[in-house]
């Protein structure tokens, strides 16, 4: 008996040096990279807002102190003036009139504190086809914070804190549009959508015209006009000379009709010129106007 409580004790000295040693080795390792330990959702976040102060925005003044509802202020944020960022595909999404936001939208929401000298809080919604952000129409809230201009942002509600998205849906939702409020001026949308239209007009069409149109004018349309009837043409009705299709079909008989020539053509069948045609009832051998060799 005495062996046998020696040899426990002896093997539980030995488990609690292991596990000493094994949360010795844990504590010495080092730390994970914080953006490795972010959710990939997150980074993807990071990554897509890095130059987000140079999309489409839109400047909105302090809110309103006669709104109490959040919603109808845009207070839930802070008292200050706003600048909300809209990346391009969802300023693309408001020019089209849009009903929903396709994946891939985020909007930065900046909040200026209550004496409007630097940024208090920075809101994001990013459309994800992420089903853990089925709830709230598939976008992903956060907000971060700070105390003084010096200080950094830190996450204060939306995902990956306690507070979590809900809040921040729970009001998104009474939007009349996929769950946002703003837009952007209608002459920003304008200058847009007519900027798409001015590529494909300046573009496509100049392209069209210029290029397709032009070639057409002025290699098929030139060497047929030009070339074919008025050189050969011409030619052949002054000198009577036979040039291919256009010589036998428009020289031959023009030529025949201005030099009098005999041809095999004109001979036994035109009623206009021949010496001595036996079919001619107007020139030719029995012509009683002008004589036997020509009506003209």
């Amino acid at each position: 008996m005495q062996k046998f409580q020696l040899g426990l004790i002896a093997m539980l000295i030995c488990c609690v040096a292991f596990i000493s040693c094994e949360r010795t080795q844990k504590m010495m390792a080092p730390a994970e990279p914080v953006e490795e330990a972010m959710p990939t959702d997150m980074t993807d976040m990071m990554d897509m807002m890095a130059d987000y102060m140079s999309w489409a925005k839109v400047e909105l003044p302090a809110p309103p102190a006669e709104f109490t509802d959040a919603k109808d202020s845009g207070s839930a944020h802070g008292a200050g003036t706003r600048t909300v960022y809209i990346n391009e595909a969802g300023a693309a999404a408001q020019a089209a009139a849009m009903e929903t936001y396709p994946v891939g939208t985020m909007i930065v929401k900046e909040i200026m504190d209550d004496t409007n000298t630097f940024v208090l809080r920075v809101a994001t919604m990013t459309k994800t086809d992420d089903e853990m952000h089925d709830a709230h129409n598939g976008w992903m809230y956060t907000q971060s914070a700070r105390e003084s201009a010096d200080a950094e942002l830190m996450p204060e509600a939306g995902y990956g804190t306690e507070r979590g998205s809900m809040g921040c849906h729970n009001c998104h939702a009474k939007a009349s549009t996929d769950s946002v409020f703003v837009k952007l001026p209608a002459e920003m949308m304008m200058e847009m959508t007519e900027g798409d239209d001015g590529d494909m007009t300046d573009g496509d069409t100049d392209d069209m015209t210029e290029g397709d149109t032009g070639d057409m004018a002025d290699s098929g349309a030139d060497d047929m006009m030009a070339d074919d009837m008025t050189g050969d043409m011409a030619d052949d009705m002054e000198t009577g000379d036979t040039d291919g299709m256009d010589g036998d079909m428009t020289g031959d008989g023009a030529g025949d009709m201005a030099d009098g020539d005999a041809d095999s053509t004109d001979d036994g069948a035109d009623g206009t010129n021949g010496d001595d045609d036996s079919t001619d009832t107007t020139n030719g051998g029995a012509d009683t106007g002008n004589g036997a060799a020509n009506g003209n």
